[in-house]
């Protein structure tokens, strides 16, 4: 069966906004689809019986899930069901994650790749839920006003939002969370600890599982193996660096994100990026972002 795609285009009014709100009083069934954005799901009233991949559970009001553009979902035997749906463009996952990292619970809600795996997926007590609904409502305000700043805001919202269900999913202790959340503790080390050398055994130690669950666990949550995962944050770690401090010397930025060698540094850096230490902190981050395609040299 064909899946659908949602795009952005249907639900973003300001094309410029990375943020919007729409909301479902009555939802009803609705076929297997995907998102070109980033779906956090309010459920505010009734139930449904709400499909991911192979798994079906019934939700309803206080739960919120998370669905992100690799899931597919769908709803079915919908009853009386109304929610509301915060959308944010995949591109700003990478600021989240910067300011929200260190949560355990921030990756166990939004670093998950879907594919038919356990859906990521919380209920809040009323009062959070209340909460989240009031800056809801705010940040819905801003992006209708249209008013200068407003797109800001209306992420500083998000923000709020994303931080109170992070904080509250690692704090759960329900079944339902303790595996996700049993990783999200390993993401937020590694975030702590990029500037460290470490092993894939230091993380299966820190994990309290075997090395071999450790690798399933990151297949299914990141599709990556352990060592992927942290090389790629190593280096998305030192481009932020180099694009703050143009100055840096490469081997600097390498000790910085616990890479002892800088030749090796520089040959992963290109490797992952297209383009040298040394092309980028010389401005080859700002052509990246502008579209432009920045000029590679060669490393001797």
């Amino acid at each position: 069966m064909a899946i659908g795609c949602l795009k952005r285009a249907g639900f973003f009014r300001d094309p410029r906004a990375r943020v919007a709100v729409h909301r479902e009083p009555q939802q009803s069934p609705i076929k297997r689809h995907r998102h070109e954005f980033v779906e956090v799901v309010l459920v505010i009233k009734g139930s449904a019986l709400h499909v991911a991949g192979a798994f079906r559970h019934r939700i309803g009001a206080g739960d919120i899930l998370v669905i992100g553009t690799e899931s597919s979902h769908r709803y079915e035997e919908t009853r009386e069901l109304s929610i509301v749906n915060i959308l944010f463009r995949v591109e700003l996952l990478p600021r989240l994650k910067r300011d929200l990292g260190l949560l355990p619970g921030f990756h166990a809600l939004f670093a998950s790749k879907g594919g038919g795996k356990r859906p990521a997926w919380m209920r809040l007590q009323a009062s959070d839920f209340t909460m989240v609904g009031t800056w809801l409502d705010e940040l819905d305000l801003e992006t209708q006003r249209g008013r200068e700043g407003g797109n800001l805001l209306a992420e500083a919202y998000l923000t709020l939002i994303v931080g109170l269900l992070a904080r509250r999913y690692a704090e759960s202790e329900t079944r339902a969370v303790r595996r996700p959340e049993q990783l999200g503790r390993v993401l937020a080390w590694i975030e702590e600890n990029l500037e460290h050398s470490f092993t894939v055994n230091d993380l299966a130690e820190h994990a309290s599982m075997s090395v071999r669950t450790l690798h399933r666990r990151f297949r299914d949550s990141t599709g990556k193996t352990p060592w992927d995962y942290v090389m790629d944050r190593r280096i998305d770690r030192a481009r932020t660096l180099l694009a703050h401090d143009p100055e840096m010397r490469i081997q600097e930025a390498s000790l910085a994100v616990g890479i002892e060698d800088s030749n090796y540094f520089s040959r992963l850096f290109h490797a992952k990026t297209g383009v040298t230490p040394r092309d980028w902190s010389g401005g080859g981050f700002r052509r990246a972002v502008s579209g432009k395609t920045p000029k590679t040299t060669r490393v001797h």
